[in-house]
């Protein structure tokens, strides 16, 4: 049995990935009509072309931008077109229900006492020869300009639905509400907020209003989950799914992954560090995490790293350890750097999926793509080419994560993803004058320079340009991919290209904290390395779109004033 819907306006929302899930999951064949490209359709989903039906053209709005109006056109067109039955994408389904036994389905509404019921257009079959659907497509065009005007602002399915099903005597076809339980709009609250289920226990204990995944009626088919009450409302994902409750439930039976408890056993690997450190205190929410430090768990010994996982349980394991440096390190020290990176993740790696481990995150970063490739980089770019020569035996020990992560996912299905953040800075960096990153190293050699009042000198010409990513802002989007990001590509964590600074311009202000300015000057002998390693966020910025998630960037003028300042007050305890 097949049914079709359709889809305008970006990516798919999470509430209607889970709902189409949940249809193919019932073995139904689901056809989804777009006009755009969509990338996040899930796998199975057939698309069409919506122009098939009506040209793009004919689409209209109510005042508030919703194309549900334009919808019920659609639909109307559609089926008279194909008679394929209609559902809408925030339609879930619980079991699978045979259409082929009856010509002829309307679903409704309750009251607000739940006893008479009302048709609505959720979810539809009728014959294409159907008469009713020449009137409905009649009344859908006719109240165009009553839509345009602000005159009618709501309700045209509902509307045209009932006048056909009044008109040509469809009332025995209509199927009671808790079929599709259409319910009531303050109880869509139950579905996201714990705390809701309390105050309406009455309704559920009676079979109203809320239905779960496992317990309904058994007449109950479907759960319309009205995405447009979440629209309105502006719900942060983090609400509609938090691991605990319905909705949370409802993608866990259909998702490969599943959302991830707020009681998981979390292991950070390099949890002292910099972007470890920031982690820790973006996941204080969740109570069980785990941070040790390398001489409490040595992740190069895979004995040990393996009877640490067993002991404690870890099902999410959030990779951050690596022996990194700035780029000096990363020339003078190539062995090293291959072969502590390498061990590591492999070790990483291997003893999660012989653990059970449900989530691996590890962390990669933008200095290992391709040398020669044209600019912004993506994550499709990774393994392109050989990286630049400077950082090349470091780059390509972190390119085979990406490559044993992809195995892992392809030959045993398991949830391993990678990250790929830009320059990243901020307070409990490594503040070492050759072996770290270009922020701490001008940092601690400014604040040297002004301490035994010599020249600042900045090795280099300054030109090169980068994407810095303060480490708090890398931690924030390191939860969300903890709890929302399960694709097999890679996703670059950055600040967009119009924030790309050069390092000319990172050294002056740190010399502005120090009030060193005019003590500045550039060894021009010194080498810059790459010019420019550009990364396109695109994607990034869509996960968070998709995802109803509210991010905010710190500057990096605020975040070098805060790092100058956690380094001068801390001195004798950083490490340098």
């Amino acid at each position: 049995m097949e049914v079709s819907s359709l889809w305008i306006g970006g990516n798919l929302p999470k509430l209607s990935i889970l709902c189409i899930k949940s249809f193919l999951k019932n073995n139904y064949k689901y056809n989804l009509y777009t006009y755009e490209n969509i990338e996040n359709i899930p796998a199975g989903v057939q698309l069409k072309n919506a122009e098939e039906i009506l040209p793009k053209s004919e689409i209209f709005t109510y005042r508030n931008g919703s194309v549900s109006a334009f919808s019920n056109l659609f639909r109307f067109t559609m089926i008279k077109k194909t008679g394929i039955p209609w559902v809408d994408t925030d339609m879930y389904c619980r079991k699978n229900f045979d259409f082929s036994k009856t010509d002829i389905v309307i679903v409704s509404e309750p009251d607000d006492e739940y006893q008479n019921q009302k048709p609505t257009s959720n979810l539809i079959k009728l014959p294409k020869d159907h008469p009713a659907l020449d009137k409905a497509i009649s009344i859908c065009q006719s109240y165009r300009e009553k839509i345009y005007s602000g005159d009618f602002k709501w309700g045209l399915g509902p509307l045209a639905i009932r006048e056909i099903v009044k008109e040509f005597e469809l009332e025995k076809f209509v199927k009671p509400w808790y079929f599709s339980n259409n319910c009531n709009n303050h109880h869509y609250q139950i579905l996201y907020r714990n705390k809701m289920l309390k105050k309406y226990a009455k309704f559920v204990k009676q079979d109203k209003g809320i239905f779960t995944p496992d317990k309904a009626p058994e007449d109950n088919y479907f759960i319309h989950l009205w995405n447009e009450h979440f629209r309105y409302k502006k719900t942060p994902v983090t609400e509609m799914f938090d691991g605990k409750n319905m909705l949370t439930q409802m993608w866990n039976t259909v998702s490969k992954y599943p959302i991830p408890s707020p009681d998981a056993n979390i292991l950070i690997t390099g949890g002292s560090g910099l972007v470890g450190s920031a982690v820790k205190l973006a996941l204080q929410e969740f109570p069980n995490v785990k941070a040790p430090r390398s001489s409490e768990l040595n992740i190069l010994d895979y004995n040990q790293l393996d009877t640490y996982l067993k002991k404690n349980k870890i099902e999410v394991i959030i990779h951050l350890a690596a022996n990194v440096g700035g780029l000096f390190k990363n020339m003078s020290k190539k062995v090293n750097m291959f072969e502590d990176n390498l061990i590591m993740n492999y070790n990483v790696l291997k003893a999660a999926h012989a653990n059970n481990v449900k989530k691996v995150i590890s962390c990669m970063s933008t200095c290992i793509f391709p040398d020669d490739v044209k600019y912004p980089i993506n994550e499709k770019d990774l393994h392109l080419g050989p990286p630049h020569f400077s950082n090349d035996a470091y780059a390509y020990a972190k390119r085979m994560v990406d490559v044993h992560s992809r195995a892992y996912r392809e030959q045993y299905g398991d949830n391993f993803v990678t990250i790929i953040p830009t320059n990243i800075y901020g307070p409990k960096d490594n503040y070492h004058l050759e072996d770290a990153h270009v922020i701490p190293a001008l940092i601690h050699k400014c604040y040297l320079a002004k301490k035994n009042k010599t020249k600042f000198i900045v090795k280099g010409t300054g030109r090169p340009l980068r994407q810095f990513i303060y480490s708090q802002d890398m931690a924030e989007l390191i939860k969300w991919v903890y709890i929302y990001y399960d694709d097999g590509e890679p996703i670059i964590l950055s600040v967009s290209e119009k924030e790309e600074v050069s390092i000319g311009d990172v050294a002056r202000m740190i010399a502005r904290e120090f009030d060193m300015e005019r003590e500045m000057v550039f060894d021009s002998t010194g080498a810059d390395g790459q010019y420019k390693k550009t990364a396109d966020n695109t994607k990034l910025i869509k996960f968070l779109q998709e995802n109803n998630i509210r991010f905010s960037w710190t500057s990096i003028e605020k975040g070098i004033k805060e790092s100058v300042k956690f380094f001068t007050e801390n001195y004798q305890h950083v490490r340098r």
